[in-house]
């Protein structure tokens, strides 16, 4: 998704003072089976110049989750068959992200994350 679409969507309030919104991509987090925290949740990952979030919106609930950019130990990407999926690690964390979105937009959210790698 191209980032002002992305800026688009981000929700209100949660943008800090001199963010600015880099990649966005439609997919999901978790287990398709999976049951409490490994549950799937379809939403939208966005990266920031300070950090990676991750925004679902329903009609009764929202699910939002940040990781800033420099507790990111390292990343994991894959891409096959059309499936493109990108792990982050932190020290005592990781969020695993899937997504059939482009490769392009894909791509650039990697390399963004990875070239601010701590």
């Amino acid at each position: 998704m191209r980032p002002e679409r992305a800026a688009a969507k981000f929700p209100k309030g949660r943008l800090r003072d001199g963010e600015e919104i880099i990649a966005g991509l439609y997919g999901w987090i978790g287990r398709a089976m999976g049951r409490r925290k490994d549950r799937q949740v379809n939403g939208t990952l966005y990266v920031t110049n300070q950090r990676v979030c991750f925004h679902k919106k329903g009609l009764f609930s929202e699910h939002f989750q940040a990781i800033p950019l420099g507790r990111i130990s390292s990343v994991e990407s894959v891409t096959r068959l059309g499936y493109r999926g990108i792990t982050f690690y932190t020290s005592d964390d990781e969020l695993h992200f899937g997504s059939f979105d482009k490769l392009a937009d894909f791509d650039r959210l990697v390399e963004y994350v990875e070239s601010r790698e701590a």
